[in-house]
């Protein structure tokens, strides 16, 4: 039984798309949870004699849980979009952060880089969780989040381990959260470009075995049904990328 687990995970898992989506929750999650654990003492070195930060932060979770509930407002948009917004997401997340390391010399500009911060994560991590959902049908949700979940604390417990080896202060942090999300931004797109690039070659390998059927086989009948990338790059229930065609046409 351990053995069959072991092999639906790892399948699951040798999916480009699972993979990559995973570790992008992964380390997302795991940034977030520093900034969490950090920001008081970075607003503490800011302004260390007003403190407003249990009005701030009760104030920055009711927005933030606002627009956590965007995605599910343009579901169907999202599906078509999504690849952008987990790029364009973690790039702005990450520049705010380092906004706030940089430039923040008082706590209402403080405040405000923070709060926006706090709710392009919390619309973005939604979407990512359901990017995973939708790259893996019929695997075992349950499993599959829980390792995640570990993942994302074993990468958490390391990125503070390292900072703390380096006695990073509280801007530091900040700059690093901010430079690990930019990061973040720019590994997912090389990762949605090679799959672009994968896309089109098996399309076209496709294309051309299929005119190769439909010339031996003239005047049978033509059924269109979803088409399926051989490499496995895209699972059946997501939406190919612009340019690329959807469906093909099979003969039966």
């Amino acid at each position: 039984r351990l053995w069959a687990l072991g092999r639906e995970v790892w399948l699951t898992y040798s999916q480009p798309a699972v993979f990559c989506w995973s570790l992008w929750n992964s380390v997302a999650l795991g940034v977030h949870s520093l900034t969490l654990t950090y920001w008081q003492a970075l607003f503490e070195e800011i302004d260390p004699v007003h403190n407003y930060n249990g009005y701030f932060i009760a104030g920055a979770y009711l927005l933030a849980s606002l627009c956590a509930l965007i995605p599910a407002r343009i579901d169907a948009w999202l599906c078509r979009h999504h690849s952008a917004l987990l790029v364009l997401l973690p790039l702005a997340a990450g520049s705010l952060l380092i906004c706030l390391a940089l430039l923040a010399r008082s706590l209402p500009l403080g405040y405000i880089l923070f709060a926006a911060y706090h709710c392009i994560f919390e619309t973005a991590i939604p979407i990512g969780r359901a990017v995973i959902a939708r790259s893996m049908p019929g695997a075992r949700f349950l499993l599959i989040f829980a390792i995640n979940h570990s993942i994302t604390l074993i990468f958490e417990s390391l990125l503070q381990l390292v900072l703390h080896l380096v006695s990073a202060q509280s801007r530091t942090n900040f700059l690093v959260f901010g430079i690990v999300f930019v990061c973040l931004a720019g590994v997912t797109l090389a990762f949605l470009c090679a799959r672009l690039a994968c896309l089109r070659r098996c399309k076209a390998a496709a294309g051309a075995e299929q005119q190769e059927e439909e010339q031996g086989l003239m005047g049978r009948r033509k059924v269109v049904v979803p088409w399926r990338c051989p490499c496995g790059c895209v699972p059946p229930t997501c939406v190919p990328p612009a340019g690329v065609m959807p469906d093909v046409v099979q003969v039966v």
